[in-house]
């Protein structure tokens, strides 16, 4: 079983799913202060890359703390908790990874926290 299906099975959570959330929370944040606005055009062209590569790193921290003594891998498998936890971890990866591929001008795009782990303004996800 690879470490993503592991992730899955072990807590239920879909990163990939949540990572699709993430985006789209962004980058509707970012299409809703400026329709011309590039980052959020980014984002949803790249969606799916993106998605892969949070998904895959949310599995990698998992497996690398999955085991029973770990308070991090517990609390992913806590139900809400846990789900709330991965969105505010891909949130601040993803903020994260804008910065790498867009530069720092992308820092000043992003949504007051967002790099924190906190939604987007007027975001319907947790």
């Amino acid at each position: 079983m690879n470490k993503l299906d592991r992730m899955i099975e072990e807590t239920g959570l879909m990163p990939h799913i949540t990572a699709g959330c993430v985006i789209q929370e962004l980058g509707g944040y970012r299409l809703n202060q400026d329709s011309q606005d590039t980052l959020g055009t980014w984002l949803y062209e790249n969606e799916r890359a993106i998605a892969g590569q949070l998904a895959v790193q949310a599995a990698e921290i998992y497996a690398a703390n999955a085991d029973e003594n770990s308070t991090f891998a517990q609390d992913l498998r806590s139900g809400t908790k846990g789900r709330d936890m991965l969105f505010s971890f891909m949130r601040h990866w993803l903020s994260a990874l804008l910065v790498k591929e867009r530069g720092e001008a992308a820092q000043r795009l992003l949504p007051p926290d967002f790099a924190r782990g906190v939604p987007a303004p007027g975001s319907t996800f947790v």
